[in-house]
């Protein structure tokens, strides 16, 4: 070998060493965990020709930079946003008194009011959602703001982007997001289409920053569609014919979304704004008139994400996990919670609380399915019940607490929602819409397999080992 070679190879070397020191310090001082940081701190030092690169995809928790592009778009419409906001306060509610400290932890942390005058409509599998964002679509006369973590260049696909064409056809404007990670499948072919027609689409940008060129471990999570700052549709579901049970695999596949019309779109609104003015720079105007509605639902939204100064998603599902006085309903397609989650679910079962968790049968990602697994030990002698939902793949987050409050939205219980990704929920605490949930989780529940928390002191030795294997994900599922 040449001296020239050597050369490269010691700097090579010399480069990965310091590299690695230099994140090992950085590990140290803001990992959140004792055990991430060991695992981070070896890793680094031991094998820094993997560790570095690793370390640079998933070692940060924080997503630097969007708060404060958000802050220099928003300074140009500063007076503007103070009375967009200021409108809301003659629609601010007060919830029971069960649920007073969860809506004032709910304020400080998300800067978000809860509303009341609101409309509010279950959207049950993607059939019915898609009708009903269709039919509102055709109706929408000025602007219309869409975003989705996934968007497919198939059937469903094909059919949105004709109806947001079409919008643009007649005059409305239309401004799309997809996250960049999330949607990587989609073709250049598909938005060539929407911007030839006049459609204003960007991608969310989750490595944009010199802070997150490498941070892919971020996500914009978040789903939304909002016509003339009315009506407005967040939940579960993407935009893939698999999310309408087309697919061979999945078969039906079983979510949830919610319709949303009064005060309660406005910060919606801001939510979309907040996203799109990272994404663009630009700052979008949008109806801050407010009609009111008889059925007077009183919701509140909760936008997280892994821009926020506190572990805002962590610290309110713990809270209202603690909330919870008689029943804690969580459907959801991932269950990898973190040890406060965990002690926040056993305690709530020890306080005589009925906690059922509603899973899928089946597995769109390996790891977070058996890792599952992991956390049957830490509950078998609880009184959690954990049902697996049999017809088909099942991808809706709902919780429901007590008769006094609904959550539907996007965020999942693992890591990746509680940290890492853009989420959002709708807060529903109107007991007859809250019944409406408590209704639709009884009839998922007979279509479900109770689960035996013995189930993984029971399996042969090679799936406890998946299992044990998977949990050491945990920080990245």
């Amino acid at each position: 070998m040449s001296l020239d070679w050597i050369t490269l190879l010691i700097v090579i070397e010399l480069c990965f060493r310091t590299l690695g020191i230099v994140h090992a310090v950085q590990a140290v001082m803001a990992t959140r965990s004792s055990q991430g940081t060991i695992a981070w701190v070896l890793s680094l030092l031991i094998f820094p020709y993997i560790g570095v690169p690793a370390y640079w995809i998933f070692g940060r928790n924080k997503f630097h930079g969007y708060r404060e592009v958000i802050r220099s778009i928003t300074k140009h419409y500063e007076q503007k946003t103070y009375e967009h906001r200021h409108t809301l306060v003659d629609y601010e509610t007060s919830l029971p008194g069960s649920l007073h400290g969860f809506q004032q932890a709910h304020r400080q942390l998300t800067n978000m009011v809860f509303t009341h005058g609101n409309h509010c409509e279950l959207l049950i599998d993607g059939e019915a959602t898609f009708k009903a964002i269709f039919r509102a679509l055709k109706q929408a006369q000025h602007y219309v703001f869409v975003q989705f973590f996934i968007i497919r260049d198939d059937h469903i696909g094909r059919a949105l982007k004709s109806a947001l064409i079409a919008c643009e056809q007649r005059g409305v404007q239309v401004h799309l997001l997809y996250d960049d990670i999330g949607s990587h499948g989609l073709s250049n072919r598909y938005l060539h289409d929407l911007q030839q027609h006049g459609v204003d689409v960007h991608a969310f940008k989750t490595t944009r920053g010199r802070g997150n060129r490498f941070q892919i471990n971020f996500r914009n999570h978040r789903k939304i569609v909002l016509i003339d700052g009315q009506t407005a549709f967040i939940g579960g579901i993407n935009v893939g014919d698999e999310y309408l049970g087309h697919s061979k695999r999945f078969g039906p596949w079983r979510d949830t979304f919610v319709q949303l019309q009064g005060p309660c779109v406005k910060q919606l609104s801001i939510i979309f704004n907040r996203d799109w003015g990272w994404s663009t720079g630009k700052h979008l105007a949008s109806d801050w008139d407010i009609t009111a509605y008889q059925q007077d639902v009183h919701i509140g939204i909760m936008a997280t994400g892994p821009a926020d100064e506190m572990p805002t998603a962590q610290l309110l599902m713990t809270n209202l996990i603690n909330t919870a006085q008689k029943r804690l309903w969580i459907a959801s397609p991932y269950f990898v919670p973190n040890e406060a989650i965990l002690s926040a679910l056993i305690l709530a079962s020890i306080r005589g609380v009925d906690v059922k968790i509603i899973l899928p049968a089946m597995t769109d990602h390996f790891f977070v399915y058996w890792c599952a697994y992991a956390f049957y030990d830490d509950l078998k002698d609880t009184r959690i019940e954990i049902y697996r939902y049999q017809p088909g793949f099942m991808h809706q987050k709902v919780i429901l607490v007590d008769d006094q409050l609904a959550a539907v939205g996007t965020l999942n219980f693992d890591n990746r929602s509680l940290h890492l990704n853009f989420e959002m929920m709708a807060l529903i605490a109107s007991k007859p819409q809250v019944a409406q949930v408590a209704d639709m989780l009884t009839q998922d529940l007979t279509q479900c397999r109770r689960e035996s928390l013995a189930a993984y002191t029971h399996m042969s030795l090679w799936r406890r080992i998946i299992v044990r294997l998977s949990k050491l994900l945990e920080p990245v599922l």
